[in-house]
């Protein structure tokens, strides 16, 4: 496949730290060190990253995990994606180097507003926003690695002779995974087709950190607790801070841990019975994820998901800190860069493969109807379709029609929705697929001279309706 050395900046906006990568073609970039995603009000002005840790033992407002407030609408919105802007801009600052187009990670639970929200306040930077779900993101960057090394290589192996993989990213906020099917190409690229997703909320390293505080003290006051637990949490990073002694919380960490990992494994067992797994011992289990640093508990976590799904030792490897400093051709990559560093490579490796279809259909404000035309599209999720409609000089809809395909099979959805014009006499109508990715596709509509390359009249509304798109397949070529 002929690939152009494109360029792009993968931003992974963690609940504990966020982190950008910059990728030209297959090249990568790192950061010196990640951003505490982190702020602190003064005066309705939030400060992030580092000066807000540095202030975050003080009396200000302290705002901590921002992600998780917008999902769960917990704070002011505005100011949340304030912070979280300001987060990504910092962070791509750290980075050194720019670039107008931006992958941005998020957990497969991330609805259409999440994502509108966080993609309208990151573009008012004047970068391009595209969507990535955290555990393919991650996906892409072990099978970058798995390149990479030299020799005899496990994870080469496993990813190699695996039907599919199931990525398990246990992270600050969230637990997420994902089943994800790879089918090899001549020359070298895989086809990754999304199977399955989940989020578990509640067990992420943040909660945990809480839960455990609220163990151990006598803490009320919500500000405090959540600056308790982010101590916890940059203790458990191996952030030395004067006065905090990380051996009184051992037992009651390991103990909470534990539960997490017991409902993680049964969340594992439903995903792969979800997705008509019948031979679970040719899935490959990649873990992720701060808590999986601890030998322990991904011991404990392999062992439950072996005897719920059936999944033999063998076929789990987990990518952490040990296996970046053995290999020493990667050793440029830190363990929370990965995530970013797959968004990265998507953005400039990766082709999308279509996975909707949208009809148009035309009628006029008295229920005449016109032509049903399919919008076409190109690799990268986009289109534009010109069509001369039946009737002019009147108001008239458009309703657009999402069609789903599956193994071939096409299934109609319930989603529909109008785009209302005014077309005056001699005009065209250019429907385009705006942009689509994971999240959402915004399909805009507009009046048009007729041109072989129409131009918008100078007047003309642009009518815009936002339907729920996943970008689940690509093929990426490294």
């Amino acid at each position: 496949m002929n690939m152009q050395r494109k360029t792009s900046i993968g931003v992974d906006l963690g609940t504990f730290h966020t982190v950008a990568v910059h990728a030209r073609g297959d090249h990568l970039t790192f950061s010196q060190r990640s951003i505490p995603s982190i702020a602190v009000v003064i005066q309705d002005t939030p400060i992030v990253g580092f000066e807000a840790q540095r202030l975050a033992g003080s009396s200000k407002k302290l705002i901590v995990a921002p992600k998780l407030k917008l999902h769960q609408k917990s704070e002011a919105i505005d100011l949340v994606r304030q912070i979280l802007r300001k987060l990504v801009e910092e962070s791509i600052i750290n980075l050194g180097l720019r670039d107008d187009s931006v992958i941005l990670t998020v957990p497969p639970a991330w609805n259409l507003d999440d994502c509108l929200s966080i993609k309208h306040a990151i573009e008012a930077l004047g970068i391009y926003v595209r969507f990535l779900h955290e555990p393919v993101a991650l996906l892409v960057a072990a099978y970058y690695l798995s390149r990479q090394t030299s020799g005899s290589n496990l994870l080469s192996g496993l990813l190699s002779t695996s039907e599919a993989v199931l990525v398990c990213d246990w992270g600050a906020g969230t637990v997420d995974m994902a089943l994800v099917e790879l089918s090899h190409r001549e020359g070298g690229a895989v086809d990754f087709a999304v199977l399955g997703e989940r989020t578990e909320i509640g067990d992420g390293g943040t909660d945990i950190a809480r839960d455990i505080i609220r163990v151990t003290s006598e803490i009320k006051d919500i500000s405090e607790l959540d600056f308790r637990a982010y101590q916890l949490q940059e203790a458990w990073q191996g952030n030395y801070l004067p006065g905090f002694n990380l051996k009184l919380f051992d037992r009651e960490t390991l103990n909470r841990r534990k539960v997490a990992a017991e409902r993680i494994a049964t969340t594992v067992a439903e995903l792969l019975k979800q997705c008509g797994i019948e031979q679970p011992e040719k899935v490959f289990v990649l873990l992720y994820g701060g808590p999986l640093e601890s030998d322990d508990l991904s011991a404990a976590l392999i062992a439950r998901v072996e005897e719920r799904p059936g999944i033999p030792t063998n076929r789990f490897f987990s990518l952490n800190t040990a296996y970046l400093t053995r290999h020493s051709e990667i050793n440029d990559a830190r363990r929370d860069t990965l995530v970013a560093a797959g968004a990265a490579l998507y953005g400039t490796c990766g082709e999308a493969i279509p996975e909707f279809e949208y009809e148009i259909r035309l009628r006029d404000s008295f229920g005449q109807s016109g032509p049903s035309v399919k919008l076409i599209r190109d690799a990268n999720l986009k289109g534009i379709q010109v069509v001369t409609p039946p009737f002019t000089g009147v108001d008239y809809f458009v309703d657009v029609v999402q069609v789903y395909k599956i193994h071939g099979q096409q299934r109609m959805t319930s989603i529909t929705g109008e785009l209302k014009l005014h077309i005056r006499k001699g005009a065209v109508v250019i429907y385009r697929i705006a942009e689509a990715g994971v999240g959402f596709a915004r399909i805009q509509a507009c009046e048009a001279l007729d041109l072989p390359s129409p131009e918008p009249f100078a007047d003309s509304r642009i009518a815009e309706l936002i339907l729920p798109e996943k970008a689940t397949r690509f093929v990426l070529s490294l």
